[in-house]
């Protein structure tokens, strides 16, 4: 009843996210926990991702998590990688002042 092209396309989508994470650890910039001291948006979205879909792939494993799930978690994703993109390349007034 499984897919494997569910498997193929979650770890299709994970290879290029994980890559982008060892460039951040290579170069040592914008790194949070565990590799520094402190808490940043690194290290919640390798909380907050990395839990997502390998919880998404134990759920559709045991067949609780079908097309509905993952296309929740495919939107919510890019909602959160337009919202990252718009304050990194058009940063508010407010973030403007805060970092100089």
């Amino acid at each position: 009843m499984h897919s494997d092209a569910v498997y193929r396309l979650t770890y299709l989508a994970a290879a290029p996210s994980l890559g982008h994470h060892l460039d951040h650890v290579i170069r040592h910039n914008a790194v949070g926990r565990p590799l520094a001291g402190e808490v940043n948006a690194f290290t919640l979205s390798l909380v907050i991702y990395r839990s997502s879909w390998l919880g998404g792939l134990l759920l559709y494993r045991a067949g609780r998590a079908g097309p509905g799930f993952w296309a929740v978690l495919a939107i919510t994703s890019l909602y959160e990688t337009r919202v990252w993109w718009q304050q990194t390349k058009h940063p508010s007034p407010r973030n403007r002042q805060a970092t100089g």
